[in-house]
This record gives structure tokens, C-alpha cells and sequence, in this order.
């Protein structure tokens, strides 16, 4: 194998290790994310299973042939290789907005020095660090004020949602809280600043993640507030937002929709139920759930600006197209009640943002395990729909297919 690939492939002389026993690819790009293995059956399903999984958390590909095929096929083996390599057309974007446009070259421009694998190419929610065979998982998030909250929301409640945002992080890559760091800014307001100490406790409390360090800065009277915190984790199956693949299913966990909802309510434009602003203003990182579907899906990622534009960013990273069936998306009663069920209420309802819920693609094959794991935990999880070939995101209303609305989600300083 490694001769045909050194014969037709001369641009790729190089073999990686992967960060499993006893395994090094007999072939690996990292250009274009690819690894290649030949199987001489000396293996189980579950050992090559598990090495799929080490690698693709990586944010590689695999592909995997028998020996008789590599003998007895060269020419179509070095033909399914060559399309792999080549690079994938690039999917259609969402409508093109300054703020998009903002973010998305400031991230590229941390790409270019951004070279450790545990950073997963910036592509991911956090990064993934091996550390004397221990995976830790680290986020940090931001809230700001006039932002991510109302500069009239009671303190304890934004300190819960900046530990909440960030634990979520963790949650999609399937990790349990190790602690927290957090950045802060004194305005010489102490009666906030001790409300949102409170706050901070109860959320480290109520998710047994401690409060390691951090520091603090003093601001003028009346500047907005921007609250940092990183949050550490620890994970033993962390899976990229980049491994799903044509043929899984897509899943998402709770009800979406409730947070955008509750935004509205919070700021008195409309009537609802107090639920709604709750978990506007306290979401809940959906952390056992993420650590028992970690192991078995081949892609996740957490809903926080929203399902489309999510959806979207996990099949770009993918280089896949997600199909989602917006009669399918879940909805609580209380939003229901609130904003009805029809097309209009359904599509805003994917469109916002701050749910905190975990999107992923899992194959056909563990949907009873899914289904075990919602019924374990009283957490339901729904299937809205599929990963394909392809590239994009495609919406449909109950089967029938629908043009995607001019704005997919939350973006950036748009």
C-alpha cells in the first residue's frame, strides 16, 4: 500500500501517528484531512470502531480497505483516494453579512497560527489537549452586555449563563467539568458585583465545576460589561463537529426555540409563559447527556446561535450536506402556546439562538441506544433529519422541500 500511494501520490510522502496503540496510518494527509488504512482482517469491528473514533476526533477522514482490494483493485483504490484528496467544492453560504464577513476573517487569521492539533483547526467548539493520556477539553465564551443579556437581567442570572455557555462547550464534546477561570470587570458597582458572585456560585454548585482562578480588571462607571470564563473539562470520547458522515442521522436533544422566545419576553415586547424567559436566562448544558452520547455518535455540536446556522456550520466542517425537516424540529408547549405551530413560528424557532442544546449525527445502528439514553435521563431527543452527499444545508417542511429563509441564525456583529 505504501508503495502505490509513493508511486501515485509522491506529494504526500509522509506517515502520521495517531494517538491510539499500536496504530500508525499507513497513509495520511493533512492538507486535505485524510486518513487511509489497509485492513488485514486482524482486527475486530470494535478495535477499528475505536481507532475511527481517535482519528476522526482529530478532524480527520477515514478511509479503510482490505488487503485483497489494494491487490486485486489498485487502479480503483488509488482512483478513491485521488477523490478524496481533491478539495471539496466549497458549500453554498448563507445571504453574506458584515458582521459574518468580520468574524469569520479574524478567525481565518488566527488559523494561520494556530498549528496544535488539540485546536482542531479552530473548526470546533473547544479544544481538545492530550495530556499524559487524559483528553482535557477547553472553552472560553464571552457574554456581553446589550449583547448576550439585558443590561437589565439580574446579575446572578448572567453569571449563571456564562457558566452555562461555556459548559455547554464541554458538553458537546462529551466532557465532565474539571473547573473554572473567569475574567471580570469592577465598574464600582459592589452591590452587582456581590448579586453576581451568588450567582456564580450556584452555577458552579449545581455543575460540580469549581472555580479555579481568573482575574479582574477595573473599568469606567458605566461601560458596558464584557464577562470572560474558560472552562476545563475531561473527556474520554470528545467528537469533532466534523465527523458526520452520508447516511447518519441527525438528532438534537430538548426543545428549540424557548430561548428566543424567552429573549422576548425578557424584554416586555411580548406576552408568555416565565419558562421561556428562563431559559433565556438560565440555560442548562446538557453535560450527561453529552458524556453518554459521546462514545457513540460521529459528530456533535451544541445549538447556541441557533439550529440552521448551526446545522450548517457542522456539515461545512463535514464536507456534507444536513437535511433537516423543520415538522420534525421540537417544540415545548409553553412556546407553543406563545407563538403557534405554524411555518412562520417554526422556522424563527430554528433560527434562534442561546437554546444550549446538542445537535449530532449518529449512525442508523445506535438510535436504540439514543432512545435508551433519552429515556435514562427524561431528556428527549428527536431525529430531525439526515446527513448526506453533498455539500449545504437543506430545509424541508414535512417532506416537502423548502427555500432556506435570508437569515440562518445568530452572527457575530452582525
Amino acid at each position: 500500500m505504501w508503495r502505490l500511494l509513493r508511486e501515485d501520490f509522491p506529494e504526500q510522502r509522509f506517515r502520521r501517528q495517531v494517538p491510539i496503540r499500536h496504530y500508525i496510518a499507513d497513509f495520511a494527509s493533512h492538507r486535505a484531512k485524510l486518513v487511509v488504512e489497509v485492513d488485514g482482517g486482524q482486527h475486530s469491528d470494535e478495535v477499528d470502531a475505536e481507532r475511527t473514533r481517535v482519528i476522526e476526533a482529530e478532524g480527520y477522514r477515514v478511509l479503510r480497505f482490505w488487503n485483497n482490494e489494494v491487490l486485486g483493485n489498485r487502479t480503483g483504490v488509488a482512483t478513491t483516494i485521488s477523490a478524496a484528496l481533491r478539495p471539496a467544492s466549497p458549500p453554498p453560504n448563507p445571504p453574506p453579512s458584515r458582521g459574518r464577513a468580520l468574524e469569520r476573517d479574524f478567525i481565518q487569521s488566527l488559523r494561520s497560527i494556530s498549528f496544535h492539533s488539540a485546536a482542531r483547526g479552530l473548526f470546533d467548539d473547544a479544544a481538545v489537549l492530550e495530556i499524559g493520556g487524559r483528553h482535557l477539553v477547553l472553552t472560553h465564551d464571552m457574554v456581553v452586555e446589550g449583547v448576550h443579556y439585558l443590561p437589565t437581567d439580574p446579575p446572578a442570572d448572567i453569571a449563571w449563563k456564562l457558566v452555562a455557555v461555556n459548559l455547554s462547550d464541554l458538553a458537546a464534546k462529551g466532557a465532565r467539568p474539571v473547573g473554572l477561570l473567569t475574567g471580570y470587570c469592577l465598574s464600582g458597582d459592589a452591590e452587582w458585583d456581590r448579586a453576581f458572585i451568588g450567582g456564580l456560585a450556584e452555577a458552579a454548585t449545581a455543575f460540580d465545576a469549581p472555580l479555579l482562578g481568573g482575574d479582574t480588571v477595573a473599568v469606567p462607571s458605566g461601560s458596558a460589561r464584557v464577562l470572560g470564563l474558560t472552562a476545563i473539562g475531561e473527556s474520554n470520547a470528545a467528537p469533532a463537529r466534523s465527523g458526520a458522515r452520508p447516511g447518519d442521522l441527525l438528532f438534537v436533544t430538548g426543545t428549540i426555540g424557548d430561548a428566543g422566545a424567552g429573549l422576548a419576553v425578557a424584554r416586555g415586547e411580548r406576552e408568555g409563559p416565565a419558562l421561556l424567559a428562563e431559559r433565556y436566562r438560565r440555560p442548562q448544558p446538557r453535560l450527561a447527556a453529552g458524556q453518554r452520547l459521546a462514545p457513540i455518535v460521529h459528530a456533535m455540536m451544541d445549538v447556541s446561535d441557533g439550529l440552521l446556522i448551526d446545522a450548517f456550520r457542522m456539515g461545512q466542517a463535514s464536507k456534507a450536506r444536513l437535511l433537516i425537516d423543520l415538522a420534525q424540529v421540537p417544540l415545548s408547549a409553553a412556546y407553543l402556546s406563545m407563538n403557534g405551530a405554524d411555518r412562520s413560528a417554526r422556522i424563527y424557532a430554528a433560527q434562534a439562538g442561546d437554546d444550549y442544546e446538542l445537535l449530532f449525527a449518529a449512525p442508523p445502528s445506535a438510535r436504540d441506544s439514543i432512545e435508551a439514553i433519552a429515556a435514562d435521563l427524561g431528556l428527549p431527543i428527536t431525529m430531525i433529519g439526515k446527513v448526506c452527499e453533498g455539500s449545504g444545508l437543506v430545509l424541508q417542511d414535512d417532506g416537502e422541500d423548502m427555500p432556506l429563509p435570508d437569515r440562518l441564525g445568530y452572527e457575530h456583529g452582525a
